[in-house]
């Protein structure tokens, strides 16, 4: 709760995007954040892109509803957010493969400002799409493959522009063990929307 993404520190309405919602653990494990908006649901969004998660929330939470849709955000942009969200948090699926980075959608998408990565996996995708989604204030928390983090070639390029951007604000190496069952090294980033970094439309 005392992390830079907290939805109850504005009064406005907000939008909380989670690309990969999974269970919907990182709601439903924070029993008052769930409460707040329970008691104000005209207040805060919530889009999702794994299709079980919100009817684990909903079953928990009754006066929560939430639109369930099935797609591919590496071919798709399924909630239309692109500089929408005030907040975003995820934990995407590290080195993702056999993504086909020759259609023309990946090769137009705006969420990729900074170019396709040539790399076999997805993960340069997912941090542009974090980036992108932020809106003049928005901010982003993720988990990410720690070798995210001095990858080379076109990724190196990308990070390079990230940077540039000053919308990087924290990146925090996490040791193998970490948590209380086994999983490998990552990072976890931050970022806040410095300045805008989007393709015009």
């Amino acid at each position: 709760k005392d992390l830079p993404i907290n939805p109850r520190t504005n009064q406005k309405r907000e939008v909380t995007k989670n690309d990969f919602l999974g269970a919907g653990a990182m709601y439903l494990q924070d029993k008052s954040q769930f409460d707040f908006l329970v008691n104000q649901p005209e207040s805060t969004d919530i889009a999702g892109a794994v299709n079980n998660a919100m009817r684990l929330i909903e079953t928990d939470y009754k006066d929560l509803e939430g639109k369930i849709i099935e797609d591919n955000s590496f071919y798709s942009n399924p909630h239309g957010l692109t500089g929408k969200c005030d907040f975003v948090m995820a934990n995407p699926p590290f080195n993702v493969k056999k993504i086909d980075k020759n259609k023309d959608y990946v090769k137009e998408d705006p969420r990729l400002p900074f170019g396709v990565p040539k790399a076999g996996n997805g993960n340069y995708m997912w941090i542009q799409y974090f980036n992108s989604y932020l809106n003049e204030k928005g901010r982003a928390g993720f988990v990410m493959a720690s070798s995210a983090t001095d990858a080379g070639n076109s990724e190196k390029l990308i990070r390079q522009q990230l940077i540039k951007t000053k919308n990087v604000d924290v990146i925090v190496s996490v040791g193998n063990n970490f948590f209380l069952y086994p999983f490998a090294a990552m990072s976890f980033m931050v970022f806040r929307q410095r300045q805008t970094t989007r393709k015009q439309k």
